[in-house]
């Protein structure tokens, strides 16, 4: 199992599809895990554990529906539990089985595992009318109508009717080389009416509709549209908080799996994740190299600048022999140097002047005494 393909596809599960379930086994040819991705609609949560992981319950059905060569086929791909188990419930036909929870569990988005695209969708719908409401009225706003009433004398018509049809026929020849103008011919005077009036104030429907898109998901829509950098800095810190709470959800699995499945006693192995975002990268690392400075945490340092924990011994070792200590060196400096160094180069600073009259001080206090 690779944690740099597993992590971010369990991440990419939990945020499209609401929630992923699945199942570690021992692997013996390379000493590591293998985990395999259960499919969702064939497991749901039941109970959880003093660690805070789910117990999951699989539903033997989706063997039950395939034929015996599909079972068999599809037994294969499955951890070994799953066979030995379907051995045990096929002659009774049960159906949810609760799996082992210390190589089995589930990773859920919310309380019930319901992607946020369900909510997603209404609310898009929604926006999709609004937005053709708006533009329908745009286009209302840009039409008219123009009437012309057949004047009357004692409630007389003036015209004939084949008279007042030549007249429309007129009108209508005239107007229709006027986009969004109609001709309705009545018995009176003329008038230009618009279709459509004018808004007088701004249509916030749409604006709020587009809102609430990315707020049915969880997400900040000023990411996108505002200029407001402390709107921008706390949505980026909660959502990744949201990433940071189910990558800990992730490593207490994965360290209770590893623990279950290999015998370390009396140690206890420990897989940590860094909490490195792309967008702070360059804070986070510094965190980690600030405490390598007082001697703590120089793996979490080094693995923070990009150095797989696994090739570091062999990059040691590849760079001494290269002896690439002699051929690359450093620039010379206050950094590269100790006091020593720099006094026989002539190399003098202030830290140096300060340390060097705090001793002949000292020297003098005790030479008092």
């Amino acid at each position: 199992m690779s944690l740099e393909t597993t992590i971010p596809t369990l991440l990419k599960e939990i945020y499209l599809a609401g929630s992923v379930y699945v199942y570690t086994e021992k692997y013996n040819p390379a000493k590591t895990l293998s985990m395999i991705i259960l499919p969702q609609e064939y497991c749901r949560p039941v109970l959880k554990t003093n660690h805070g992981t789910f117990i999951v319950q699989f539903n033997f059905d989706y063997f039950y529906k395939m034929n015996q060569t599909d079972q068999d086929d599809a037994l294969r791909l499955f951890p070994a539990e799953f066979a030995r188990i379907y051995e045990q419930v096929k002659s009774s036909g049960k159906k949810w089985v609760t799996l082992d929870p210390k190589h089995s569990t589930g990773f859920l988005l919310n309380h019930y595992g319901v992607t946020p695209l369900v909510n997603v969708l209404g609310e898009i719908i929604d926006y999709q009318e609004f937005k053709q409401n708006d533009l329908e009225r745009s286009r209302n706003e840009l039409k008219s109508i123009l009437t012309h009433k057949i004047p009357m004398y004692q409630d007389q018509f003036i015209f004939t009717l084949d008279e007042v049809a030549a007249i429309q026929k007129a009108i209508s020849k005239i107007v229709s080389s006027h986009d969004g103008l109609e001709t309705i011919t009545t018995f009176g005077d003329t008038e230009l009416l618009k279709l459509q009036e004018e808004g007088s104030r701004e249509n916030k429907q749409v604006a709020q509709s587009y809102t609430n898109i990315y707020q049915s998901a969880g997400l900040n829509s000023n990411m996108w549209t505002s200029n407001s950098i402390a709107a921008l800095d706390m949505s980026f810190k909660i959502d990744k908080a949201s990433v940071i709470r189910h990558l800990n959800n992730i490593e207490t699995f994965l360290n209770i799996s590893m623990n279950n499945a290999y015998n370390f006693t009396p140690y206890e192995a420990r897989i940590k994740l860094l909490h490195i975002s792309v967008r702070d990268e360059a804070e986070d690392i510094s965190k980690y190299q600030e405490s390598a400075k007082f001697g703590i945490g120089k793996l979490e340092a080094i693995v923070a600048s990009g150095v797989k924990q696994s090739e570091i011994l062999d990059v040691t070792r590849l760079e001494d022999a290269l002896k690439l200590d002699e051929i690359l060196k450093p620039l010379q400096s206050s950094h590269t140097q100790t006091a020593a160094d720099r006094a026989v180069n002539g190399v003098i600073n202030d830290e140096d002047v300060d340390d060097e009259n705090s001793n002949d001080q000292q020297d003098e206090v005790i030479s008092d005494e």
